[in-house]
């Protein structure tokens, strides 16, 4: 063969090869974007790891938001949900937008893929939701697990979880609590004594030790009488002591204390929040606010002026739905809640 035609058919050789591996890029680029986005339907999402929202509180602020089947306006209602109500976002939105008239204002926002209280998973608008950023408790205490319990409703669980906590505080602060089979003895600053005895009779009044706080200088101690469960403060420097109707949680700057109660289990206590001030030594009552239609879990200092708390609705109030209520300081003896 002669030698030119040896050259093209090597030329057109590679070519061929070349266009063949052009070819192979080609199509794997194009399996690469057929994957993202992805797609159900015929409508693009955007799909998100959910992991990043668990600081994150998602509920309703409008007076009415429809849960749909699918994401547009026209679709089955699912469920209806009220200002204040809670939800899961389950990490999936509308890429394309959509313009909604809500209250005679115009909206533009994806459509959200969330869960409500109920189990319920579908649509809503996404202008609907407000975006609550729930920091970590900045003053936490070795009980805060065990009240969520009672919100589960594991009742002999919490009391097991309190016990265990209170033993492990116990063995931890033994310099500043002894213990005999009727009484607890705290050590005050000056070394004295101080003893409580447990009531026997009609009263029968226990006490149990919690904790001490050693940057406020005080004790906190558990009393029960009879199906009443309450706390006490008590001042480390003259024994002085103040109740309060949950836990006493100090704030980061240590100049207010927050406790919360149920009355889920102790029939007769208060239902709702305190808060006191802490002006030098002295401790007072600045607010509180029983609540009606839902019970108080697990407060939380997000900053030194704002109170994280969560609302379950109580067994006659279902159909609320679970929120998370904020409280603000507005002046050393104002604070507000919003939910």
């Amino acid at each position: 063969m002669p030698l030119h035609r040896v050259l093209i058919m090597r030329n057109i050789t590679l070519i061929l090869y070349f266009f063949i591996i052009f070819l192979s890029i080609s199509c794997k680029n194009k399996e690469r974007q057929a994957v993202e986005p992805r797609s159900e339907g015929q409508r693009l999402y955007i799909f998100e790891d959910p992991e990043q929202f668990l600081q994150t509180q998602y509920y309703v602020w409008l007076p009415i938001l429809k849960v749909r089947e699918e994401p547009n306006q026209d679709a089955k209602e699912v469920a209806k949900l009220k200002k204040g109500d809670q939800v899961e976002y389950l990490g999936i939105k509308t890429q394309k937008t959509e313009t909604i008239t809500i209250s005679k204002k115009v909206f533009e926002d994806n459509w959200m893929k969330i869960k409500t209280d109920d189990g319920v998973q579908g649509w809503v608008f996404g202008a609907g939701i407000n975006i609550k950023d729930v920091k970590e408790d900045l003053s936490p205490t070795p009980y805060d697990d065990c009240f969520t319990l009672i919100a589960a409703r594991e009742i002999n669980d919490y009391f097991k979880c309190m016990s265990q906590v209170r033993k492990q505080v116990q063995k931890e602060q033994t310099n500043r609590c002894y213990f005999t089979a009727n009484s607890i003895t705290l050590s005050m600053i000056d070394g004295k004594p101080l003893k409580l005895i447990n009531e026997v009779g009609d009263t029968k009044k226990s006490y149990n030790f919690m904790l001490y706080y050693p940057g406020i200088e005080q004790f906190v101690v558990q009393t029960q009488t009879g199906v009443l469960e309450e706390y006490l403060l008590i001042d480390a420097h003259n024994g002085n002591k103040i109740t309060t109707w949950g836990l006493p949680k100090v704030s980061p700057g240590k100049d207010f204390i927050v406790s919360a109660s149920s009355n889920y289990i102790f029939q007769g206590a208060p239902n709702g929040i305190q808060i006191l001030q802490r002006d030098g030594k002295v401790i007072k009552k600045v607010w509180e606010r029983e609540i009606e239609s839902y019970e108080p879990y697990a407060p939380k200092w997000l900053d030194n002026n704002t109170i994280g708390v969560t609302l379950k609705p109580r067994d006659g109030a279902k159909k609320f739905g679970s929120k998370f209520a904020l409280i603000r300081k507005e002046s050393p003896t104002e604070w507000k809640m919003e939910y």
